[in-house]
């Protein structure tokens, strides 16, 4: 009888380490897919649900798309009031819904949110955020010559038009926003592998000087891309490393996984301002998208620099840089502008009546 305590002890030790034993083992078991699934969300990888609606539509067999940055984007009071494209589900919280990789057996493939064929794929994801409405546009190519840019130039002499009426010019286009607004700039200008300006003499209000900071985005041949000082290199040395596109306008927001925004040395006070914006981001090479951000409206406050430089963080861009924004901003896909311009607003003035003067007599 006396060997009962110790007994009741023992059982009761045991029992309580058995029961540590099997708690240990669950937690230690459950927390490497905890981890696993954090990483996960962490890297933008798809996450079910994110997926959005889509309705196939068939194109004919053997087309190859085209996805071009057009120029020079300012009036656009044709395009109106655009409808979002239905099917773009809005997301608050920026984990993309990547692009398929082309494989060499795609049929070419339209979708209300995206296009893919054997030799690129795009995807255009629609998010809420800032209290605006910002559009990516996710796109793998299999060669950097699909990307190409249009000039406004080539509709109808002039160096001022809209998206939607430069996108009418290319061939096989599948998407397009604009782009730098070259012809208002100074510095380089390099478009589809053709050197169009290399000095970067400015000139304003009479005066002669250099801009030797000024920061340019370059897409190479290779898919590679790098943000460059014109001071640093020549554009003739740029043709040589095999320069396809050059941007010019500013200021970098990403580089190198970084924020840059707020030391760019092309950052002014319209970038520190809530406007539309449209920017070109890279993920990898030849793995790129597009950002095109509505504002100046009651419904879309727009965003600042700053502000998109922590949207492409959030995405994990490796790159980004910021391209001609304000009314500007336009996103055109499968034949229509699918955001929402606020350049037309400034364009339906009404027209005043001109009051008779009343003759003496």
């Amino acid at each position: 009888m006396k060997k009962a305590p110790f007994a009741i002890f023992y059982t009761v030790l045991t029992a309580f380490f058995t029961i540590y034993v099997v708690l240990t083992t669950f937690v230690i078991k459950d927390a490497p897919d905890v981890t696993v699934q954090n990483k996960i969300s962490i890297s933008g990888t798809p996450t079910p649900g994110t997926d959005v609606a889509a309705v196939p539509t068939a194109v004919p067999s053997g087309t190859q798309g085209e996805s071009a940055s057009s120029e020079a984007d300012v009036d656009t009071s044709d395009i109106g009031d655009a409808e979002t494209t239905p099917g773009l589900t809005e997301k608050t919280t920026p984990i993309p819904t990547l692009s398929p990789t082309p494989t060499p057996t795609i049929t070419p493939t339209w979708t209300e949110n995206g296009y893919i064929d054997s030799n690129m794929s795009v995807t255009i994801n629609k998010y809420r955020e800032y209290d605006s409405d910002i559009y990516v546009v996710d796109m793998i190519l299999n060669s950097t010559d699909l990307l190409k840019t249009q000039l406004a130039s080539a509709v109808r002499g002039s160096n001022w038009e809209v998206v939607s009426d430069i996108s009418k010019t290319c061939e096989n286009l599948i998407v397009s926003v604009n782009g730098d607004c070259w012809a208002s700039r100074n510095g380089y200008s390099i478009k589809n592998g053709v050197l169009i300006r290399d000095s970067i003499t400015k000139y304003s209000k009479g005066l002669t000087f250099q801009e030797p900071d000024q920061e340019d985005l370059v897409l190479f041949k290779d898919g590679s891309v790098q943000i460059i000082k014109e001071g640093d290199v020549s554009a003739e040395e740029l043709i040589e490393m095999g320069a396809w596109q050059l941007f010019n306008f500013g200021p970098a927001l990403i580089n190198d996984y970084a924020d840059v925004s707020e030391t760019s040395v092309t950052t002014t006070d319209v970038a520190d301002s809530r406007n539309p914006r449209t920017a070109i981001g890279v993920i990898d090479d030849l793995h790129y998208v597009f950002v095109i951000v509505d504002g100046r409206s009651s419904e879309n406050k727009g965003v600042t620099c700053a502000q998109l430089a922590e949207f492409g963080v959030k995405l994990g861009l490796k790159c980004l840089y910021n391209l001609d924004g304000g009314g500007s901003s336009t996103l055109y896909y499968n034949g229509e502008v699918i955001n929402k311009p606020c350049r037309h607003k400034n364009k339906k003035k009404k027209k005043k009546k001109k009051k008779k003067k009343k003759k003496k007599n």
